[in-house]
């Protein structure tokens, strides 16, 4: 039956499952024949480390989607009207099912992906500030849905991490899991959406007003790979020194920035910095907030609906990134006139592949990584290493870059490289960031490796992080721009 109940048992978190490889491997049932790929009653815990955040800005726009909505609202109807949530009068029925509606447009968004991902969404009041959709209805919405078996769920969870002060602990927090169950997505399937109309089937309404930054600075520790259980690295990083306030002052300064300039399509734009065990890993800025974020667009949507003043939009990119700052620090440079992922035999995805695989393992590939059979398949893993050795040799020791000290205090110099990479090219990015600020008068909205700017602005982007790289790890980097009409 189409509304039978599939929801996922409530495991507690030490029981759910090993690691392994990509979420269609490990957490859908390829042998059912659907249009949709099917969900197993339990993920594992990667899957749910995994999990994208839950969008609450898309609603049904066509027939199809508007139809699935109004079949789901009366199998849930029951349950929404037990006293949870006030349907009483036309304003209460049009928010349950902007909820509902809102709600199965983010789960199917995501799972309508070619990996299909879990989602998850904080319950903290915040992140629904200027959403369509309150944290109550969400709530009520949420709960009749899993109730009815369309969705499943497993619970947020709360643990201890370490201080700033030794033997200090902290709470942190884990928000909920959600994914839609068999039930739902044969729903889906009975209305006539498919993976390659679900997503354009709900359109994105963004909030008008923006999330309020409690937190500039997101502070993690950073652990080696094979830690023992209950292995603990001190945070090397106290929310109070100078270096702390210095980055949380630049936060809150280009976020009022950001406050000054009518940016459209997408959410008003608000920004946290993360960092891991140490200020000089990781920094990368994130939106704050979970609806109609332009981190989590496509490179093409953010191109064609982002307008910052009325001005149409760029996208600067620093092209191989963390390889180039790799080849910079080892004092082998790229050239500027050759692709780096041309390789003698090697396809240039391929070899793009083992390069990222590479840096995130902190040592040369030389076996499939697990989950990326299909990136390596009829490739000879130990001869692609030596020529992908023999056209960069810094990838024979990759790790050999970071710092000593860094090597040390976390035991693992494999572990740090990633974030250490990370960590030079967000100073270099919030570098070249604060001189379009202060320089130029120019909002720039960065996406790790690259920087959105008003049209107009092109040129001033491109000079400001050349110079900011030369300065971070001296060299020029080779840069892409892309418009909705150019690539150049």
């Amino acid at each position: 039956m189409l509304n039978s109940k599939v929801t996922a048992p409530h495991q507690p978190e030490d029981q759910l499952g090993g690691s392994g490889g990509g979420i269609q491997e490990r957490f859908i049932r390829p042998e059912v024949p659907s249009p949709f790929r099917r969900p197993s009653p339990s993920p594992t815990r990667r899957d749910l480390d995994d999990a994208r955040p839950l969008s609450l800005a898309l609603i049904p726009s066509s027939a199809e989607a508007v139809a699935l909505v109004d079949d789901v609202m009366q199998r849930v109807a029951d349950a929404m009207s037990d006293g949870r949530v006030n349907q009483r009068g036309p304003s209460g029925q049009a928010k349950a099912r902007g909820a509902i509606g809102a709600i199965v447009g983010g789960l199917l968004y995501r799972w309508a992906d070619e990996h299909p991902t879990i989602t998850f969404r904080s319950l903290d009041s915040n992140t629904f500030t200027g959403a369509a959709v309150g944290a109550r209805q969400f709530r009520a919405a949420m709960a009749a849905l899993i109730a009815e078996g369309l969705v499943g769920r497993r619970l947020g969870i709360s643990y201890l991490r370490p201080g700033f002060d030794p033997g200090q602990t902290l709470t942190a927090r884990r928000a909920g899991r959600y994914w839609p169950t068999d039930a739902l997505l044969t729903l889906a399937e009975a209305h006539g959406l498919t993976p390659s109309t679900a997503r354009a089937a709900f359109h994105s309404v963004p909030p008008t007003k923006a999330p309020v930054v409690k937190r500039p600075l997101a502070l993690f520790e950073l652990l080696p790979k094979r830690a023992e259980r209950g292995a603990r690295v001190p945070l090397r990083i106290a929310p109070d020194d100078d270096t702390a306030r210095a980055l949380a002052a630049d936060v809150m300064q280009h976020n009022a920035f950001a406050a000054l300039h009518d940016v459209s399509g997408c959410a008003p734009p608000r920004w946290c910095r993360q960092f891991y065990g140490d200020w000089t890993l990781h920094g990368r800025w994130y939106c704050v907030g979970a609806d109609a974020l332009y981190q989590g667009m496509p490179k093409a949507a953010r191109l064609g609906q982002l307008r910052v003043n009325g001005e149409p939009v760029a996208e600067v990119d620093v092209r191989a990134s963390h390889l180039s700052i790799l080849s910079a620090l080892a004092g082998e440079p790229l050239d500027p006139e050759r692709d780096p992922y041309d390789v003698p035999g090697v396809p240039r995805e391929v070899a793009k592949q083992w390069v990222v695989a590479t840096l995130g393992k902190g040592s040369a590939v030389r076996k499939v990584p697990a989950g990326q059979a299909a990136a390596f398949v009829g490739q000879d893993m130990e001869a692609l290493a030596r020529a992908m050795k023999a056209r960069h040799p810094m990838l024979g020791d990759p790790a050999g870059v970071v710092p000593r000290e860094l090597a040390e205090r976390f035991g693992d110099a494999r572990r740090v490289l990633p974030h250490y990479l990370m960590g030079v090219e967000a100073v270099a990015m919030t570098d070249a960031m604060r001189v379009l600020r202060e320089g130029s008068g120019v909002l720039a909205l960065p996406v790790h490796d690259s920087l959105v700017v008003p049209a107009g602005a092109v040129q001033a982007a491109r000079d400001a992080l050349r110079g900011a790289f030369e300065r971070a790890a001296g060299f020029s980097p080779m840069l892409v721009t892309t418009a909705p009409s150019v690539a150049a």
